[in-house]
């Protein structure tokens, strides 16, 4: 598990306490930016649905940091999450809340399987099969070979997996790169790339990629240190984006709005069903809800209805969506 930044403590003391009259919600998530989003938006939605209350556990964004976080909920009671940015940790936390009977609010998982692993699990984001069309779509639209770098961890081996599949059906075999550290990788050939990692592992090899016509990367890249790291004279660099999701790049990660619909949703259900799991599994099939992602309905696996991937420009034009 990594160590909480300096701000870590200051985020969880602003994080409304379980206690009575509240039902409990546990926050299963890593120490990194999309968990700090998804504090953040816990504690300013406080005010408006003081009926909530938390419970923080570090998943440690690893599968054996995902089930001891879902076994340490379930030992406490709780049965309503919210988190799992981390697909390993959620598709490893999933059997142990079925079992428990639990609801568990996915915002930033992609995960395909994750959905089917559990009863009542529902996704806030739309899943990798889709994020994989979003970036075949694009390098094959270019006419030329891309490169298609991966990062030695299971999400981006299944996500690049796709995309592989995806441009080779297409008949736009990419160049494939997997690497366990950007220090790893070789020479690159000119022409798009396509970046599959954590937002540390790409930010770490913008500089590489400056004079790369077409630079695209997955959805964990995006944060707001991603700024920091562009090179001068980056030509074309997109990051893979919720649609709805229309913050500006300073303002927020990848995850700070679905972050922020999960509360809604999460409170709306309970505020009408009670804390009961079953119950609020219940309602959140049964309607439509209001959030800020706009309208937000499940389809009868918990995927979202109405939500999908697009690409966010962040350099030369900062926050510029491309449609």
């Amino acid at each position: 598990m990594t160590s909480p930044g300096p701000g870590w403590a200051t985020l969880l003391a602003r994080l409304p306490q379980p206690g009575p009259g509240r039902a409990t919600i546990g926050l299963a998530i890593d120490t990194g930016p999309h968990g700090a989003d998804l504090l953040r938006a816990a504690a300013a939605l406080a005010g408006d649905f003081p009926g909530l209350g938390y419970l923080w556990h570090d998943d440690g964004a690893s599968a054996e940091g995902g089930a001891a976080a879902a076994r340490a909920m379930i030992e406490r009671g709780v049965r309503l999450l919210i988190g799992h940015f981390n697909s390993a940790s959620a598709l490893a936390a999933a059997p142990l809340y079925a079992r428990a009977g639990a609801v568990l609010l996915a915002p930033g998982a992609t995960h395909p399987a994750l959905t089917g692993a559990m009863p009542h699990c529902f996704r806030l984001c739309a899943h990798d099969l889709r994020q994989a069309r979003l970036f075949a779509e694009e390098l094959a639209a270019t006419g030329e070979r891309p490169v298609l770098i991966t990062q030695r961890i299971p999400h981006g081996r299944s996500l690049g997996d796709a995309v592989e599949s995806r441009l080779r059906t297409a008949g736009h075999t990419p160049l494939r790169i997997d690497a366990g550290h950007p220090a790893d990788l070789p020479a690159l050939p000119p022409g798009p790339v396509a970046v599959i990692g954590r937002h540390a592992f790409a930010a770490a090899l913008l500089p590489r990629l400056a004079s790369h016509p077409l630079v695209l990367l997955s959805d964990d890249c995006r944060t707001p240190k991603l700024l920091d790291a562009i090179a001068p004279g980056t030509a074309d660099l997109r990051v893979a984006a919720i649609g709805g999701a229309d913050d500006a790049m300073p303002g927020g990660g990848a995850y700070s709005r679905t972050s922020r619909a999960a509360i809604e949703i999460l409170a709306g259900a309970v505020e009408m069903a009670g804390p009961d799991p079953v119950a609020v599994a219940e309602t959140l099939r049964a309607r439509l809800w209001p959030t800020c992602l706009g309208i937000v309905g499940f389809d009868a696996k918990g995927e979202p209805i109405g939500i999908d991937w697009h690409w966010l420009r962040i350099a030369p034009a900062l926050a510029m969506e491309v449609n």
